[in-house]
Order: structure tokens, then sequence, then C-alpha cells
């Protein structure tokens, strides 16, 4: 804490600098270093001349290099050197003797780069003077460290060259278009380049600001984090034309005589494809939640006013930004602004997904996607498949419309949010009846509505029946005459082994006449419900009617989608992995109340993956063994030592849970699940759906058996 403490005191020194090509020079002795010159990482400043850019490189160096320790020479008592990594004021560093460093040490140390007095970083490697804006700059081939090794064979091929050799010359000639600055393409890719530039100098420019106007902790990392998305587009248009030069020199080589150039080549291409995923910006689809997709927007249009210098606008967007990302984590605001801010966040994100409701509902989930598919000409399954994706999607806005309102009741008295559910009821109503018949999913999206309907028809009648007075008197009146029948009973019980015949017979007239009373309070409650949904259209016969209709309909739709249901079963499990399984099962059934079951119940047909752990199912819930089927979607299984949290990271996805914790986190949304994580035979299991949901899954059950397929 207290060297970050420190790096941050420093910003009062940082100047921005320019600089021009001079002379080569060799790295100055401990002895030559001027006072005031500090070392961070590999890293050699003197100190009036640090600048952001400057100091993050330093910190960076010091994290690849594992040169953690800061060392500084003092103008204070001129020319001894001091470790000051502990320290967190610059006058402290004289005061004591054990932190002097010696002049041997500070030679030892391994310095790529010097900003000496004038202001001018020299590159300690080849003693030129650089721009520190390319100092690891991948629009600078050379930087790229997908493409390690190049600058070396680049000088093996130079000396062939000189030598006058036919390839070695052609491979040189090769290389240098390859390494050759990105600066020196042409329009428009120039243009874009720049203006990343300019848009991230601008960013720069925002968060020294909001350094400087006090802004909290919490704003100005979520504004470095907006500053890395940019940076990482930049990237991504970097490593695109490097990838175009490669493919392109390629096809110039002669095989025969250049197959090692042609190698390495394809060896940097493979590189960059795999880097490329972990620097593109997560897309928006149709089942992202209305939330997600506001944060993409409001992150782009952060991205555009900052980059522009607009700060005022920048300013709304990070508001909004932090707002949006407070709702998916469900955390509850601080202050009375915030608090607005996010009810605000939330009205929008309802009625955004409300909106996307009554679409789906009009064009009976047939999708601009859908109409594209049919003028194609494509096949009956492509085209339900489209349809299904749209489903998903009515699915999740549904879904985000409960959670949104159940926010919301943190924020509104009980009358505004009754008159909220209400305008969500009516807004379903509507989309069941303009349904699109013709849709082939007509009839299973209708359920669903009905459903959420209901739902929110419920929820609408317990907060008004929590906001009757009578009601919840009677209520209260309820529990506190149980609690007194149950105490009854229990000294009843009491009188009769005891054989205490007077407290026994009124003991029992006391009971009997608080059930008595109990029962009145709970016929009045019961009188106060059908009244209200009487008057609300909820006759309890038509609401039965339309549940076991629906029910039904639903089991239809099940049994027609389980009947094309093909499972491969056990047939790619050998017999000894068959044995260890039954076995690892026969243990669990000893030791667990809970049925298992084999792992070939359950096939992934879209993925490369064959459980050899058993799974079980618990209240209709699959539960599977987490860490390995997150290691056979390519993800990688962390586990923090100081939490206890476990978190399964791949392709875009993040999980993360707490073993006994119903709280889970799935791509940064929360979630309940009930049973928490468990561990069973050494594996801790979650349920199937968290993985639906993080990596775009699905899954169809007959019986025991489960097939999980790509949505």
């Amino acid at each position: 804490m207290k060297k970050k403490l420190f790096l941050y005191l420093l910003s009062g020194f940082m100047l921005l600098q320019n600089s021009n090509v001079f002379a080569e020079v060799l790295r100055p002795d401990a002895s030559a270093f001027p006072n005031r010159t500090i070392i961070i990482g590999t890293y050699a400043i003197v100190i009036d001349h640090m600048t952001n850019s400057i100091l993050e490189k330093a910190e960076n160096s010091a994290q690849m290099e594992n040169q953690n320790h800061i060392y500084y020479k003092s103008d204070i008592n001129a020319g001894t050197w001091y470790d000051i990594t502990q320290s967190s004021d610059i006058s402290e560093i004289s005061k004591t003797v054990d932190n002097i460093v010696s002049y041997e040490q500070i030679n030892s140390l391994n310095l790529t780069h010097y900003t000496n007095e004038k202001g001018q970083t020299v590159d300690l490697t080849t003693g030129q003077q650089t721009n520190t804006s390319e100092i690891g700059d991948v629009a600078y081939p050379q930087n790229m460290p997908e493409l390690k090794g190049i600058e070396e064979e680049l000088q093996i091929q130079k000396a062939l060259k000189e030598q006058g050799n036919k390839q070695g010359t052609k491979c040189c000639d090769s290389i240098q278009r390859v390494t050759q600055s990105l600066y020196e393409e042409k329009n428009p890719f120039l243009q874009q380049l720049q203006y990343f530039d300019k848009q991230l100098q601008n960013m720069e420019d925002f968060i020294v600001a909001l350094r400087a106007e006090g802004a909290s902790l919490e704003k100005i990392n979520e504004a470095e984090n907006q500053k890395t998305a940019v940076e990482n587009q930049r990237k991504v248009l970097c490593y695109q034309k490097v990838l175009e030069r490669l493919e392109n020199e390629m096809t110039k080589l002669d095989y025969n005589e250049n197959a090692a150039l042609i190698a390495k080549y394809s060896e940097y291409i493979t590189n960059i494809q795999t880097t490329l995923p972990n620097l593109e910006q997560v897309q928006e689809s149709e089942t992202s939640s209305q939330l997600q997709k506001m944060l993409l927007e409001a992150e782009k249009s952060f991205q555009r006013e900052a980059g522009e210098g607009i700060q005022k606008g920048a300013d709304t967007g990070l508001e909004k930004i932090l707002s949006i990302k407070a709702a998916m984590a469900g955390e509850q605001p601080n202050t009375e602004e915030q608090k607005k801010q996010q009810l605000e966040t939330l009205k929008e994100a309802k009625q955004k997904a409300e909106q996307n409701i009554q679409e789906l509902s009009k064009n009976g989930c047939q999708t601009e996607q859908y109409q594209k598919a049919l003028q194609n000409g494509e096949t009956e399954s492509v085209l339900q498949q489209k349809q299904t994706e749209a489903l998903l999607a009515l699915n999740v806005a549904l879904d985000d419309v409960t959670v949104y309102l159940e926010q919301m009741t943190e924020y509104l008295e009980t009358e505004e949010m009754i008159d909220f559910y209400e305008q969500s009821i009516e807004n379903v109503q509507n989309a069941i009846e303009q349904f699109n018949e013709n849709s082939a999913v007509a009839e299973q999206a209708k359920t669903t509505l009905q459903n959420v309907k209901s739902d929110f028809e419920n929820k609408k009648n317990v907060l008004q029946l929590n906001s009757m007075p009578q009601y919840q008197s009677a209520k209260q009146q309820k529990q506190q005459l149980q609690q007194q029948a149950e105490q009854k009973q229990q000294q009843y019980l009491s009188a009769a082994e005891n054989g205490q015949t007077e407290l026994l017979e009124s003991a029992k007239k006391e009971r009997d006449d608080a059930i008595e009373q109990m029962q009145q309070a709970e016929q009045y409650m019961e009188q106060v419900e059908k009244e209200l949904q009487k008057n609300n259209g909820m006759v309890e016969e038509e609401k039965n009617e339309n549940q076991y209709t629906n029910t039904n309909a639903q089991q239809n739709i099940e049994n027609e989608q389980n009947a094309n249901i093909e499972i491969k079963k056990e047939d790619n499990y050998t017999e000894q992995e068959k044995a260890e399984i039954l076995k690892t099962i026969q243990q669990l059934q000893l030791q667990q109340n809970i049925t298992f079951l084999e792992p070939w119940h359950i096939v992934f047909q879209d993925y490369d993956v064959k459980l050899l752990s058993p799974i079980f199912m618990i209240e209709q819930q699959i539960y599977v063994p987490a860490q390995e089927l997150a290691r056979q979607l390519d993800a990688k299984v962390y586990k923090g030592n100081i939490n206890g949290d476990y978190i399964l990271k791949g392709n875009g996805v993040l999980i993360q849970y707490y073993l006994g914790e119903q709280t889970i986190f799935v791509n940064g949304e929360e979630m309940k699940i009930s049973p928490a994580p468990a561990i069973y035979h050494n594996k801790a299991y979650l349920p199937l759906h968290i993985f639906e949901k993080a990596y775009g899954m699905e899954h169809i059950q007959n019986g025991n058996d489960i097939v999980v397929y790509k949505i």
C-alpha cells in the first residue's frame, strides 16, 4: 500500500515531453546518474520528467522482470542511492541508513530505458533515443510478443543480404515489409489508427481531470477500464493489419526456397489469431439481457464522448456505466443521487425489454434473421433454429422484466409498484393477444407469456394485500394466535405427562380458543384475497382452467421435442471407465441421500465433452461436476486463496462461486441457486443451467436422459 501511495505522489512531478533522435550513448554508471533519479522496474527516470505514460510502462516492466524494488538517488544526501520501496514520502528517505544501496547493486540491475535531465528517453539496449509512446506499442510490429524472434531473424537475413545471398535478400525485404511501422500504411487504415491515438490521449486527459477533482476510486478505475477497452480495439486494428501483411508475404515466397520463413510466418499468424479473441469486445446478441445491451451502448457512448474530449458527456456516460453495472450486480447505491440514477436505469431497461417483447410477439418470433433465411431458401431445420433463438430472446426479455420489477421494489412505494406491475400485466396481455398465430412457436410462447402474466398478477395482489391495514392486522393476529396455540399445546402435553388434571383442562380450552380465533383470522384473510382476485378479474376457476391448459400445452411441446432425441449413452466410454464410474456412484449412494446417475445420461451434442464423474438430479435440477466440465469447455479454473472462491474463466465466459453459498456470478450477473454448490467425491457440483446461461446452451430431457445443444 505504501508503494502505491508513493507512486501516486510522484504524479505531481509528471510533465509531458517530446523527443528527437540523438547519437548513441552508453548506460550511465550508478555514480553518473544525476540526483533525483528514480529506478522503477527496468526504467531509470529523472523524477522531474516523470509522466503517466512512463510510470505505467515502468510498473509493467517491474512485474515482467520481477524487479519490484524502487531506488532513488538523493539530492538531500547527494549521490547516495536509497531503497525507497517502503517509503510513503521523499522526506523519509534519508532518515535512516539501513536502506542505503551500493553503486554495485544499482549497476547490477537490468535497465532498459533511461529518461534523462532533458526529458529524453533512451533505449539502453540500442543507445538510441525513442519516443515513449512507441515503447511496447504494437503499431510498431517488432513490439508484438506474438512475433517473438522476428528481429533476430531480420538480423540474420540482413547479414545474408550483405553477403549478396539472393534468398537472404528476399527474406530480409519480406521481414522488413512485415515489421514496417503501421504509421506508414495508407488511408483509411492510417486515419483509423490516428483516431484511436487522439481518442486515447483525450481519455487520458479525462482521467487526469478526474483525479484532480478528487473523483471516487470507483469512477477512476472504470474510466481506466474503458481506456483499456479502446486500447484493445486499437490493438485489434493493428493485429489484423499485420495478419494481412503476413498472409500477403506468404504468397510471395517460394516454399521450396523459403520454407523456414514461411513456417515462421505461419507460427506468427497462429499466435496472433490466438490473441485476438482476448482483445475483441463482447458483441451484443439477441439473447443478451437488456442491461447487458444497455451497458454496451453506454460504454460506446462514453468512449466516443471521452475520446472526442467532451468532458460533460463523458462524465454522464461514466455515471451511467456504473449505474448499469451496479444494477446487474444487484448492488444497493450509497447516495440518493445514485439511487435516483439506478432507478432510472431500471425503468429504462424494463421499458426496452417490454418493447422487445412486443416486437417479438408481433412477428411471432419470425425475426429479421428468420426472414433472411427464408428468402435465402434455407432448410426447415435452419428456420426452426432461428425461431427457437427468437423464443429464447423472448424468455430472456420476460426474465429481465421480472428481475427489474423486483429490484425496483427497493426504491418505490407500494402504490407506485402496483402501478408498474399493472403496466407490465397489460403489456404481456397485449403480447399474448397480438402474437402471430402462424408461428411454429406460437403455442409455446403464449404459454410462457401467460405464466409470466399470472406471476405478475400474484405479485401485484401481494403488494395490494400488504397495503391493506385490515389485512395486515389479521395476518399479524393470525401469527400471534398461532404462537399462542403452540405454547398452549406444549402446556397441555406437559400437564398430561405430569397428571395435572386442572391445568390439562385449562390448557386444552385456551389452545382450542386460540386455534378457533386463528381460523377466523385466516377466513377473513381468504375473504379479502378472493375479493381482491375478483376485482382484478382473477376468478379461481378461470385461473385453474388456464393452468391446466398451459400445463397440457407445455407437456405436448416437450413430448414432441423428446420424440426426436437420440441418446448416445455410453458408446464412447471404455469398460474400465464405466467400471470406475459405477464404483464411484456406489460409494456416493452409501454416503449421500441423493440419486447419482452415470454421466453418459447427459450428451453434449455440439461439444467435445465426455464427463468421467457422476451427475445427479435434485429438486428437478441437473447438477454436473463444475471444474471437470469447465476444463472440457476450454475454461481455466482458479481458486482464490483469501475468499475461498472458485473462478471458471475462458472464451469470454466467467463463472464465480463459493462453496456453500447460494449466490453465484455468471458473466458478471448475480444469480441465486438452491441447493448451494457442494463437494461430492472431491468434485464441486453446479447446476447445469449455470453453464447453459454462460455458454448459450439448452437441454432437452427424456426421463433421466439429457441432450445439451448449442443455441
